[in-house]
Formats: structure tokens, sequence, C-alpha cells
């Protein structure tokens, strides 16, 4: 049995699965009742605790779209004993990058966005949801920057983002949608169609 100071060391103030969904646990009463944020419903709500249904947030995220833009999230080492994501000062273990030259609503804002990790975009980032290419072209057109895949984005000037590094421009008549800026086409190979599939938006 775990006890609860290692419960709250484990899971809280951090992003978890809880019964299979995405949640961020906000606090750990005790070992029956818990107060977590819902991904997928966007909304906060009390639930029955028990440690043994909380798993890692294993899943890859990469690139995340908010309101202000993408941006690309990693994970940091730490020694610091946790199955979740989290970004406070004493156990952070994640590190948010804006893309370098690309055009943005708010640089600062998606960063902060993100790293308060409860938006609709880490939300779609963990269930594998983007917008097509074609899609993401469309809406950054107004001066801001969409990711169409966990390691790709385009910005308003038409610019292709392989994580945080310009690799190229959107091309609608180019193979994978995109002119390669030369030593880069191999990565047209990590995209394998991704970016004109229409992939339906989570629940």
């Amino acid at each position: 049995m775990i006890n609860l100071v290692d419960q709250r060391m484990m899971c809280q103030n951090a992003l978890i699965f809880y019964r299979n969904r995405p949640v961020f646990v906000d606090r750990i009463v005790n070992e029956q009742e818990a107060f977590v944020f819902d991904l997928k419903e966007q909304r906060q709500k009390k639930v029955k605790w028990d440690i043994d249904r909380a798993a890692p947030m294993a899943r890859r995220l990469g690139m995340i779209n908010t309101p202000y833009g993408a941006v690309y999230l990693t994970r940091m080492p730490v020694r610091k004993f946790s199955i979740g994501l989290r970004d406070d000062e004493d156990n952070r273990n994640i590190a948010v990058a804006a893309l370098n030259e690309a055009i943005y609503n708010n640089r600062q804002a998606a960063i902060t966005h993100v790293r308060e990790l409860r938006g609709a975009g880490i939300r779609d980032a963990i269930m594998g949801v983007y917008p097509t290419l074609d899609e993401a072209w469309e809406l950054s057109k107004s001066g801001n920057v969409t990711a169409f895949d966990r390691q790709f984005a385009v910005d308003g000037n038409a610019r292709i983002y392989y994580k945080t590094t310009c690799v190229g421009y959107y091309d609608p008549l180019a193979a994978n949608g995109v002119n390669w800026f030369e030593g880069c086409a191999h990565l047209g190979i990590l995209l394998d169609g991704n970016w004109k599939k229409q992939i339906t938006k989570a629940n």
C-alpha cells in the first residue's frame, strides 16, 4: 500500500492518466478522494481516488497547438519520483519552446498556456489529433503557427518547422506538401502521410 505522502509526491500537481483518461491532479484530499482537471471534458471534478488506477503520462507529446500558436514540449530527466508531467518550480520535468523564426499571435502566452498542462491542445496532442497540413496552413495565414503533426508545424509565411527548426516551405504541389531545405528531405519519411489525413477531433 502506497502511503498518502508518497501518493501526493507521485501524482499531485501533475498530468497523468487516471482510469485511462488524461487528468491534471490538483489535490489528493485523502486515499479515497481527489480533485482533478479532466482534459477530455475540460473541467475540474471531484473523483473517487484509487492510486492503483493512476498511470504515467507515457505518451510522447511534442507539438502542442494553443490559441496563441504552436509550441514544442519535451520531457526533462529528473531524479524526483513522479509519474506525471509537471511544471512546478521544485519538480519541473518539462521544457516548452517556441519555434525559431515563427510568426506568433503571442509567443509568451503560447508557452504559458502549455505550462498550465490543462488546455485542449494538450488533450489533442495526447490523442494524436491534429489538423491536416492544408488545414494548418489556412489557420496560420492570419499570422500564427499551427502544428499538423507531433513534430511538424507551419507558420503564416508558409515555413515548415521540424521541432523548433525551420526545415522548408509549404507547397501543395510538392511531395508531402513540403519543399524541403537542402539536407532536410529525409524528414518527409517522418510524416508518413499524416500531413494529409483528416483526424476526428477528440470529444
